[in-house]
């Protein structure tokens, strides 16, 4: 979905995100299947994104996910469990996989949607990057997403939803 927020409000979004430098702010991903940065405590996102996340957990943008998915009884997960804030700098990657389902806390949960939302501004194709969504066995990606500025990608998480992007960032 391009354009998916106000780009006022995914200007201020990215805004913040960029001066989050504060290294301890980040936990550092980096071994075979991954090489990122993330915050997925929301006590350590400024101001304007905890409000924007406010958003994301109303009832009503919660019910026009389950409209579009298909889903009913979502919830949202203030924890953030596999979610929050990530980056991926040069050299990055994601390796393909799928997502745990299971959460750690809440045990009657399983995950069900991710919502991506891209604040990548003047993206240029070369820098690699793309989400890649593949094939329930594997064998072949069936789509790449280019990571640009405003675009949302949701999809339904499950045992066969296999998806990342194994070459390293340009």
């Amino acid at each position: 979905l391009d354009h998916f927020m106000k780009e006022f409000s995914c200007n201020v979004l990215r805004e913040e995100y960029l001066h989050s430098e504060n290294k301890q702010q980040w936990n550092q991903y980096y071994h075979f299947n991954e090489r990122k940065e993330g915050i997925t405590e929301i006590s350590k996102f400024g101001t304007k994104t905890r409000e924007i996340l406010k958003e994301f957990a109303s009832q009503r943008f919660i019910s026009w996910l389950e409209k579009i998915s298909g889903l009913n009884g979502l919830q949202w997960d203030d924890e953030l469990d596999g979610g929050g804030l990530h980056k991926i700098g040069r050299g990055g990657y994601l390796n393909i996989h799928t997502d745990f389902l299971a959460h750690p806390r809440k045990k009657n949960w399983s995950r069900q949607l991710n919502v991506l939302l891209y604040l990548n501004k003047n993206w240029k194709e070369s820098y690699g990057g793309n989400l890649e969504l593949w094939d329930e066995n594997m064998h072949e990606c069936k789509v790449a997403i280019e990571p640009l500025f405003n675009r949302c990608v949701i999809f339904q998480t499950n045992h066969k939803s296999f998806h990342g992007h194994p070459n390293p960032l340009d």
